[in-house]
């Protein structure tokens, strides 16, 4: 009987303690956290390539579902360097059809495309599987359209080339002209299919800016990060029979919004021809719907096509500037209604305003003028510091705070009862009127009608300017008689035409906002109107409403230049000195109209400010007339009967 060794004892068992080892250390490795996770990165990688869905960036509608921004389909060109010469790669025929499709305008520089068009592939790179050399980006899809139809003719000439050419010949066939290698692959770009229209309103999205887009003022500023999605990730099996799951590509959220385009346009016509009209530096209008909130329309002058944004402080023009560099430094403006004052005083008494034109109605602050004496009524009946009945003697001339406050034209107006204070808008009695409020009622009536802050309307870059009231440093006792009739104190136009808001809503501010509802997934959340504020009562707002009815005879108003036949609307002007270094000027001015209509159930608010009309000067002449134009287009839009119709009863009962 054989003995074994005990040296092959020891071998055997050595072996299997190393057999066991291996055993062991497969069996961790694939079961250790890390190491799966490293495996399977290093699989996908090797195994699958990986695809990029670009997300789309959400899309705003009108009210009515009309598209006024989305996403198009562009191109970014390129050349792969996998497709070598043997392939059929052509770098003079490359060279030239990029030098006359894009040469000028890319300002390209022909050598180095040529370069690029014969760079040899190097599949070390970074990419190798589909290496692109050189790229040009946001190209249209017409222009693809044209080169993909170049390079067909290109293959359509090769092939004819093939069949007739002998075997000699064929050698020859890289010689001919040919775009492959010539590449594009699509991504998508913000597009604005209406150009400028409501873009004071939509803002614009840096779309040049691939891999940072960023929403800029308006609607693409203030829900930028609704608008906007992540990209995602997919990856494309490389293994035959693999599955492989397209992704749906990524959507942000989308706005449909209050604005009707309509109506939109129709405003920005008239608004231009009105600062035509009266050769104006700018202008601004605003639509409302006083019961609810909601802008219906909302333009300034002038105005910049987001499609190419790139330009849009040349467009807006040079005295662009930022509205807190321009809050810090900027004087404002009087009002033509009040008293002019010497330079010392008015030096010492305007307000700072602040311009940035990409939407002055909620990013410039102004003295609105005597558009303001609405509210500083409404605060004295609120407060029963005077009645509708209550009668003032206007002699010219009035002593606030140890300063005299005077009519435009220096003269007074006689006996005149509330009513006719604001129908002839006279400052001495609006004056008085505030005098007999009171410091302290009147400031709480200015915070009441949230006057000393923001509206939050939901379109980015909104400026507050801080009001002039007691306790601040540029506060005199005198600003008790002036910013009753809108002088000395700064706001936006659509702070001015919130406060008003009050009047043909029963006492109450509904916050303003331009978004009707948000789809989310599919699926649609309806935006739900706020109480801004609730300054008045509705039977003081019925009683200013009833104030304010707009009538022809130029005797009894002011406002005779807003009134449209057949129909009962209501409204007040206002026009206001420009600020200049030491005082007010005596020819530059700011025109104002805020107007509604039917009186009796307001069905739309207007805000009209001309800024600067050379052509005439005052509001009654200027921006009265423009809502009156602004109001006869809506009466017909929204088929508003005349009054005559609309207010007839038969037997208790409101005709058909």
């Amino acid at each position: 009987m054989n003995k074994k060794s005990p040296r092959l004892t020891t071998i055997g068992i050595i072996f299997s303690l190393v057999a066991l080892m291996i055993v062991f250390q497969i069996l961790r490795v694939q079961n250790d956290p890390v190491m799966v996770a490293f495996s399977e990165d290093k699989t996908r990688v090797s195994s699958y390539l990986p695809i990029k869905h670009e997300a789309e960036r959400g899309r705003i509608y009108d009210i009515n579902g009309k598209l006024l921004a989305g996403s198009k389909t562009v191109y970014q060109l390129g050349i792969n360097l996998a497709v070598t010469e043997n392939d059929g790669r052509n770098p003079n025929t490359i060279t030239q059809t990029i030098m006359q499709y894009f040469g000028e305008e890319y300002k390209l520089d022909e050598a180095a495309i040529f370069e690029a068009a014969s760079k040899p592939f190097n599949d070390q790179l970074e990419g190798h599987i589909y290496h692109q050399f050189y790229s040009l980006d946001n190209i249209p899809q017409s222009t693809i359209d044209e080169l993909t139809a170049l390079r067909q003719y290109y293959e359509e000439n090769r092939l004819r080339f093939l069949e007739n050419a002998s075997p000699k010949e064929r050698t020859r066939v890289n010689e001919l002209p040919s775009l492959r290698g010539l590449v594009w692959t699509p991504h998508l770009q913000r597009y604005y299919p209406e150009d400028d229209l409501a873009s004071n309103i939509l803002g614009f999205a840096t779309f040049l800016n691939r891999d940072g887009t960023i929403g800029q003022f308006g609607l693409e500023g203030y829900y930028n990060t609704k608008l906007a999605a992540e990209d995602k990730i997919s990856y494309l099996a490389l293994q035959l029979y693999d599955d492989f799951y397209i992704e749906d590509i990524p959507i942000g959220q989308s706005l449909i919004l209050t604005i009707d385009a309509v109506v939109q346009a129709e405003i920005e016509n008239i608004l231009d021809e009105a600062v035509e009209r009266y050769d104006a530096d700018s202008g601004t209008i605003i639509v409302m719907n006083p019961k609810n909130g909601e802008i219906i329309a909302m333009t300034t002058t002038p105005r910049a096509n987001p499609n190419q944004y790139w330009y849009w402080q040349e467009a807006l023009g040079n005295d662009v500037i930022s509205t807190q560099q321009k809050n810090n430094e900027a004087d404002e403006e009087g009002d033509i209604e009040e008293e002019v004052f010497e330079d010392e005083e008015a030096q010492e008494n305007t307000a700072i305003v602040s311009q940035n034109r990409y939407n002055k109605a909620i990013m410039d602050t102004y003295e609105p003028g005597s558009v303001f004496k609405v509210v500083t009524m409404a605060i004295a009946l609120q407060n029963e510091a005077v009645q509708p009945d209550t009668v003032y003697d206007d002699t010219g001339h009035i002593e606030v705070g140890y300063r005299e406050i005077t009519n435009w034209n220096q003269q007074g107006m006689g006996r005149l009862d509330m009513g006719e204070c604001l129908r002839k808008s006279s400052n001495v009695c609006l004056a008085w009127v505030n005098t007999q409020t009171g410091v302290e009622k009147f400031y709480e009536g200015l915070h009441a009608f949230g006057l000393d802050r923001r509206t939050n309307i939901d379109l980015a870059g909104e400026t507050v300017y801080p009001l002039k009231e007691p306790g601040t440093l540029d506060w005199r006792p005198v600003e008790l008689g002036r910013q009753a009739y809108g002088h000395g104190i700064a706001l936006t136009p659509i702070q001015m035409m919130m406060a008003i808001s009050a009047i043909p809503n029963n006492g109450r501010i509904m916050a303003p906002h331009v978004l009707k509802s948000i789809v989310v997934d599919s699926m649609q959340y309806n935006n739900t109107p706020q109480v801004f504020a609730n300054p008045i009562s509705p039977e003081i707002a019925k009683t200013v409403n009833d104030m304010l009815i707009i009538s022809p005879d130029p005797t009894e108003t002011e406002t005779w230049n807003a009134f449209v036949e057949g129909y009962s609307l209501c409204g007040k002007t206002g026009t206001a000195l420009k600020a200049i270094p030491g005082g007010y000027s005596d020819r530059e001015t700011n025109a104002t109209f805020v107007g509604w209509g039917p009186a009796e159930d307001a069905k739309f608010m207007v805000y009209v400010w001309i800024d600067n009309p050379k052509t005439a000067t005052f509001a009654s002449m200027v921006s009265a007339p423009v809502f009156a134009e602004v109001a006869e287009y809506l009466l017909t839009y929204y088929q508003i009967p005349p009054d005559e119709i609309r207010l007839k009863t038969v037997s208790g009962e409101v005709a058909p």
